[in-house]
């Protein structure tokens, strides 16, 4: 073989090497933004660098919506505050939109909206220009609330919704409320949305050929989430992926969580997991729809809270 034959097959082969690294790279900026399973866990919480747990509560000024499951995040991210040692500093929420100092401001449920206008994400009836109720309760807070910067609706059941629509407002949204958008918001408070999937039901697994099942439903939205950067906190995943073993169960139910059950079961309350909390009045409560026996556990909302916590970092600053 000669000299510049050899220097072309490995001058071929590092152009390769580094192609392959590069797609890697890039699948795995992509996945960064779907607060799943693998980072719905205490151990990725934990690794958070302190400087962005304390950014977003500095920067951050969130709308959440929903009806029941929406609970699952706020009642987790309080019953956080009581967990370990510091917890009630590092991770001080407050939920009446009323911004104070150490504190996240997350506005959840606001009056002015919620349930007059809109309830969650599965009251999805269009009117003639194709917008939905929370569309147009988004718009009305946004107007009425230059300070916030995050938004975030929740689902109840996903499951034979068409989750297009969903996709086709918020998109309007984020179109209007970007930083030089037709609402005319800067940089220093353009607004960001971010989507969610809703919980497993069971019964369709991951059947591709089940239109507007939990599964297909989810993938929709996880997909539209990658391909245009946007974060999304994906109940789905955390329903049925095992939260010690990340193995796959495509047939676990959300409300009847029997992996979840088993890892309380086995785990230590205090170290291993929590007990959640009214995001009202701090007093120990069941996730919603996670207190029905035999399968009634707590690890559905530390879950959903871990996960929040993931994608509040990560808007504010961490990489």
């Amino acid at each position: 073989m000669n000299k510049n034959k050899f220097k072309a097959q490995i001058s071929n082969f590092i152009i390769s090497i580094i192609l392959a690294s590069f797609c890697f790279v890039t699948s795995a900026e992509a996945e960064m933004f779907i607060a799943d399973y693998s980072v719905a866990k205490e151990s990725v919480l934990r690794s958070i660098p302190a400087k962005y747990i304390n950014a977003a509560k500095q920067k951050l000024h969130i709308m959440y919506c929903g009806t029941s499951h929406s609970s699952q995040v706020v009642d987790g991210m309080r019953g956080l505050m009581e967990y370990k040692k510091g917890d009630d500093t590092l991770f001080a929420v407050t939920f009446d939109g009323k911004s104070r100092a150490g504190f996240l401001d997350i506005h959840y449920r606001p009056s002015e909206i919620y349930p007059a206008i809109a309830k969650d994400l599965s009251r999805d009836k269009v009117d003639d220009k194709g917008r939905t109720n929370y569309f147009y309760a988004t718009v009305k807070y946004l107007d009425n609330h230059p300070k916030c910067n995050v938004v975030m609706w929740s689902w109840c059941s996903i499951e034979r919704h068409d989750v297009q629509i969903y996709l086709d407002n918020f998109q309007t949204l984020i179109k209007m409320y970007k930083a030089g958008g037709l609402k005319r918001r800067t940089k220093e408070n353009e607004v960001k949305f971010v989507f969610m999937t809703g919980y497993a039901r069971g019964d369709q697994g991951d059947n591709q050929n089940a239109l507007n099942s939990p599964y297909v439903n989810a993938e929709k939205i996880k997909k539209y989430s990658r391909k245009n950067k946007h974060y999304c906190l994906d109940y789905w995943s955390q329903d049925v992926y095992d939260y010690r073993t990340d193995s796959y169960n495509p047939f676990e139910k959300g409300n009847e969580n029997r992996q979840h059950r088993v890892f309380t079961d086995k785990h230590r309350l205090g170290q291993d997991w929590f007990k959640c909390r009214s995001w009202k009045n701090g007093k120990v409560k069941w996730p919603a729809h996670c207190r029905k026996e035999p399968y009634a556990q707590h690890l559905t909302g530390n879950r959903r809270a871990y996960a929040a916590w993931y994608i509040w970092a990560k808007l504010a600053g961490w990489d």
